[in-house]
């Protein structure tokens, strides 16, 4: 087992990340990459709508299908959530806004807008105005 530098899960201005090279049992080199690397390669081969090596090596198989698109994406949203998570359990204060933080702003602003607001009601006398404070 070696490592082996791939152009996949880098940070800016690095040329690439090293990654765990192993012996197969027929003795071939097989390239394994991170999670995180793996969803680089992934946008990496959205991005140029072809498939990549773990090496990063094009390969000549023609663009991409829609099902292979879609598995590529749906990776990387994956890891995207991922990433989230683990950055809401590490550090709550870089969290992102979610939709279920909106949901409750939301509900914040219609309830300070409820305040002074009233209902009427009809009943057998007529009408009857109610505040909802009361």
């Amino acid at each position: 087992m070696f490592k082996v530098r791939v152009p996949w899960g880098s940070k800016k201005g690095q040329d690439g990340s090293e990654a765990t090279v192993v012996k197969s049992k027929i003795g071939k080199d097989v390239i394994l990459l991170t999670p995180h690397q793996k969803a680089s390669k992934a946008a990496e081969e959205l991005r140029a709508n072809q498939k990549y090596t773990n090496s990063g090596i094009p390969k000549n198989s023609g663009p991409l299908t829609a099902v292979e698109r879609a598995h590529r994406s749906a990776y990387v949203s994956a890891m995207s959530d991922m990433q989230d998570l683990h950055n809401a359990k590490n550090n709550p204060s870089q969290l992102k806004r979610t939709k279920q933080s909106r949901v409750e702003r939301r509900a914040a602003k219609k309830q300070q807008k409820s305040t002074g607001m009233h209902v009427l009601t009809y009943n057998h006398s007529g009408a009857t105005t109610h505040s909802l404070d009361d």
